[in-house]
C-alpha cells in the first residue's frame, strides 16, 4: 500500500480521537477547488487556509511540513518532506490519543 493508504488506515483506527487538517499555504488557491480535489482522492480530512501568522507561529517554513499538535496546542512531532513510515505514524497517533 502507498503511504496515504497507511496513513488513512491509522486514521480510521483512531477515528474520533484525532482531527486532521490539510492547510494551504498558497494565497491564490481556491478552498472549494481544494476540497473537491481532496474528496476526489478519498481524503477524509479538513482542508483550510491559514494566514501567514499561523505558519510563523508554528514555524512552518516549507510546504509538506507535517506537525502533530496535542489538545493543549503544543507541537509534539514535526517532520518535513519525505515519507513517514507506518510505525512512525502509529507512534504519533499513540502520543496524540493518550
Amino acid at each position: 500500500p502507498g503511504r496515504v493508504s497507511v496513513f488513512e488506515e491509522i486514521l480510521q483506527t483512531n477515528a474520533g480521537d484525532v482531527e486532521i487538517a490539510g492547510i494551504s499555504m498558497d494565497p491564490l488557491e481556491n478552498l472549494e477547488e481544494l476540497q473537491v480535489y481532496m474528496d476526489s482522492q478519498g481524503y477524509n480530512w479538513h482542508v483550510v487556509k491559514a494566514e501567514p501568522a499561523f505558519f510563523k507561529s508554528y514555524n512552518i517554513l516549507v510546504r509538506s511540513t507535517k506537525i502533530a499538535v496535542n489538545s493543549n496546542g503544543e507541537i509534539i512531532w514535526r517532520k518535513g518532506y519525505g515519507i513517514t513510515s507506518s510505525q512512525e505514524w502509529q507512534e504519533v497517533f499513540q502520543r496524540l490519543t493518550f
